[in-house]
């Protein structure tokens, strides 16, 4: 067992740490949203599909396997719609993210939830109706309705005249955010959860609708018992005194804007520990059955010969190999990430002089991911023949064929230009005394013409205008 750890260990390379990083993180975000969304228990269904279908891979099989992969757009396409309010506050949380934070002052925030408690208290013991809500990370103006702008320091006698029974705004919610008191008057939304509601009224289910479209913290006091209750994250509580009150504005202060004194490396290991460990496990096991547990499979391709560092002057003779047959093996991921297609087989021409060369080819020569291998390469062996080139400048030469039409005949022929550059074998310059044009037929021509003809080497320009004069045939005397 030890033995097939190790030897699965060293296989994971650092990209396989970050991808199971980000896996990791991508499964914990999962579970603290599905943990505090209103649809939460969808996620125990979402849970036994992703079972089946990580056993179907894992025991190939592969009709299973293939009507996942069949239904997941479907499925995605689902959870979006399921889930759109959840996925709208996720969206808000980033455009937002640090915004609020940076605005915090940690001693007026203790002394404002000091002045909430001792108000709420008071209303509770009058059996005046409050609603009160906290705000946490979330923007709330998507959710709330109406009220009027306050924007003032929180204090005793502020919050008494509003929930004054002679009030116009006193039936309303309040929204508190660090220090200031924002709105009142304010209408929440009201939650379809009757069986968490129960025998209470409106107040309790207002509080309990902005609970589950937010994050905020919403106080609410009963007009009808004199009781204090707390709604967050989709639950409501009924506290039994105003101490414990304190406690979970505490609680909520804490999670949601932690204090800069606590070490945010400690944070990183006690905040969820149990839902951090689990996202690691579920991380590396969907490695190791999609990633490492894909088996390895052997691909043949046939790939381009690139011939490098040539000398200047030497080019390669034209009958030298182009390709070759290259088989790779490595995990079947590995394939999925990488384009086989894109590797060059290289030969190095370094230093090599004129003349025919035998040259190996090294596996290690093909660049390849440290996840694949090279098995084999055929040919093992080339023959390469480097020839020496010359530039030479040559004069230009027409060359016609047939004769003309009857009652004419060919007047003169002139070339522009009448050179041109020519790339030869250092063997040929020497023999080479000019360039033809590719073949001229008289025949089709009744008149007096300029034609583009190519030249019959590979030459600079590789075409030129050659004017072929067509008078009338001279009578014999």
């Amino acid at each position: 067992m030890w033995q097939q750890f190790w030897y699965v260990l060293k296989l994971v390379r650092f990209a396989d740490i970050v991808d199971i990083a980000f896996v990791a993180l991508f499964i914990y975000a999962v579970l603290t949203w599905f943990k505090r969304a209103a649809s939460r228990r969808i996620l125990v269904g979402i849970a036994l599909l992703a079972v089946v279908y990580f056993a179907a891979r894992a025991f190939d099989l592969y009709m299973t396997a293939q009507l996942f992969h069949a239904a997941f757009a479907v499925l995605l396409i689902a959870l979006v719609v399921v889930f759109q309010e959840d996925l709208r506050r996720l969206f808000e949380r980033i455009a937002t993210l640090g915004a609020l934070r940076s605005r915090l002052i940690p001693d007026s925030r203790s002394k404002h939830l000091d002045i909430v408690v001792e108000v709420v208290a008071e209303l509770a013991t009058k059996r005046i109706g409050a609603l009160l809500v906290l705000r946490g990370l979330d923007p709330l103006d998507r959710h709330i309705e109406g009220g009027v702008v306050v924007d003032g320091q929180i204090s005793k006698p502020l919050l008494d005249s509003i929930f004054d029974p002679h009030s116009m705004g006193h039936d309303g919610a309040v929204i508190l955010e660090n220090d200031r008191l924002r709105r009142f008057g304010v209408h929440l939304p009201l939650s379809h959860n009757l069986r968490e509601v129960g025998q209470r009224g409106t107040r309790h289910s207002a509080a309990l609708g902005l609970s589950e479209r937010s994050d905020a913290l919403v106080i609410v006091v009963s007009e009808e018992r004199g009781t204090i209750s707390v709604a967050r994250h989709g639950s409501l509580t009924e506290l039994r005194s105003a101490t414990q009150l304190q406690q979970l504005l505490d609680q909520f202060n804490l999670e949601t804007f932690p204090q800069p004194t606590q070490s945010a490396f400690g944070r990183l290991f006690r905040e969820n520990a149990a839902i951090k460990g689990i996202s690691l496990l579920l991380a590396c096991l969907a490695w190791l059955l999609t990633v490492y547990g894909s088996g390895t499979v052997q691909k043949k391709e046939t790939l381009d010969i690139e011939y490098r560092n040539a000398r200047e002057g030497l080019v390669i003779d034209e009958n030298a190999p182009r390709q070759a047959v290259v088989t790779f093996s490595g995990l079947e991921h590995a394939f999925n990430l990488f384009n086989i297609r894109s590797v060059k087989v290289p030969i190095d021409l370094t230093d090599l002089p004129d003349g025919v060369h035998t040259l190996g080819i090294d596996d290690e020569d093909v660049r390849v991911p440290a996840n694949i291998k090279v098995e084999q390469i055929d040919p093992k062996v080339v023959t390469v023949q480097l020839r020496s080139v010359a530039n030479v400048t040559l004069p230009v030469e027409a060359r016609p064929i047939n004769r003309p039409p009857a009652g004419l005949q060919l007047g003169s022929i002139k070339v522009v230009p009448n050179t041109a550059r020519v790339r030869l074998w250092k063997s040929q310059a020497e023999a080479t005394t000019r360039v033809f044009t590719e073949p001229i037929d008289l025949s089709k021509l009744n008149e007096t013409k300029t034609l583009r003809v190519p030249l019959t080497l590979a030459a600079e320009p590789s075409h030129v205008l050659v004017t072929i004069e067509i008078v009338p045939a001279t009578p014999p005397k």
